[in-house]
């Protein structure tokens, strides 16, 4: 008995697995999103404040409080007041905020992603 000749095209079981790692990259990238959106904010926050604040006048523990106050104006979760750093320098300060966003996946698996972001304010 003789059967038509060689497969052509997909089997089932290599479908169903290829259709199961899209699902997993699909969702993978859905969770990702809004923590790279809120990277992108506290970025742009800090690098926002030279243009908006005298800090001149402020001490470091001001412009800290001054920095987390319009990080959580933005919506900004992940980052905490201890995240947020400022040195003072001869001209101006360096504004670091160091932090860690946790995206739960599936189930109990988690990804972790540090962000580490700093602007020099004038």
């Amino acid at each position: 008995m003789e059967f038509g000749g060689r497969q052509k095209g997909m089997g089932l079981i290599t479908f169903l697995l290829t259709v199961t790692l899209a699902v997993f990259v699909f969702v993978l990238i859905l969770r990702l999103v809004p923590v790279v959106y809120e990277s992108l904010q506290v970025q742009n926050t800090i690098t926002s404040l030279d243009r908006e604040v005298e800090f001149e006048q402020l001490s470091a523990t001001e412009v800290v409080r001054t920095v987390y106050r319009r990080m959580q104006d933005d919506g900004v979760k992940s980052v905490r007041l201890q995240d947020i750093s400022v040195i003072r320098e001869s001209v101006g300060y360096l504004v670091v905020v160091e932090y860690a966003a946790q995206v739960r996946v599936i189930g109990n698996v988690s990804l972790l992603i540090n962000f580490n972001k700093r602007a020099r304010v004038l």
